[in-house]
């Protein structure tokens, strides 16, 4: 990577963990369109890497607004959907799923713009869990199908539990990726690369947590994830 592409990742990471520390998603969405174009190595593991610290973080911090149901349930989903996407990134080159990334951010993008009310239900937590630990795997973004079933919460219990969901299932899929040798010895030094700016990001969004629950950051995230599904569907097409 040149030292351009090393400030455009550390300012995604940067960017998109203080967005997810303030509302609760959003770290994977703007980091992960952006880290594939550069290098497709980044997905999913280092990106997962940033997810972890994260999460580990915002757990604490929000420690005590969590709904422990809630996350149960959810991780019911996750489990089946992360082994699915295991199973996916066993099958295919990184390389040659450039498309599928992209086309599964732009989706993620469509689902939050239609204007659905999905209730929190055991059956749509179950069913959010399993897409969010599909997409999670595959392309380090699974906040979208959480974040419809959890968009009706206040904002201390959405960051609460969707941290904890995504501590845990992110602890999940890395020991998946690395059981079935998808984590190889380069991820960690991108991963490395992506652990400074993902604090820095929890610091800063911890300061403006008020502000984005009010739904400010919204249009720009959608607008930067769908840019970058755009621009990975592109290289992927033109190689």
């Amino acid at each position: 990577m040149t030292p351009l592409e090393i400030l455009i990742i550390i300012l995604a990471v940067t960017v998109g963990s203080a967005v997810q520390s303030a509302a609760g998603i959003g770290a994977g969405t703007i980091a992960a369109p952006i880290a594939a174009v550069i290098d497709t190595d980044f997905l999913p593991g280092p990106m997962l890497v940033m997810g972890l610290v994260l999460t580990l973080l915002m757990t604490l911090r929000e420690r005590g607004h969590a709904k422990m149901d809630d996350v149960g349930w959810a991780l019911a989903g996750r489990v089946p959907g992360a082994l699915i996407g295991l199973a996916i990134l066993v099958a295919f080159a990184k390389e040659d799923l450039r498309v599928f990334f992209g086309a599964l951010i732009l989706l993620a993008v469509a689902v939050s713009l239609a204007p659905i009310h999905v209730a929190k239900t055991r059956s749509t937590l179950i069913g959010a869990g399993f897409a969010s630990g599909l997409s999670g795997t595959t392309t380090s973004i699974g906040g979208p199908p959480m974040a419809l079933v959890m968009q009706r919460q206040e904002g201390p219990e959405v960051r609460g539990t969707l941290s904890t969901f995504f501590l845990i299932g992110v602890s999940f899929s890395l020991c998946g990726l690395a059981l079935t040798g998808s984590f190889p010895a380069r991820d960690l030094d991108l991963a490395a690369l992506v652990v400074l700016p993902t604090i820095a990001g929890f610091v800063i969004g911890g300061r403006f947590r008020e502000v984005l629950d009010r739904g400010w950051v919204r249009p720009a995230l959608l607008t930067l994830a769908a840019a970058g599904g755009v621009a990975l569907i592109i290289r992927g097409v033109v190689g």
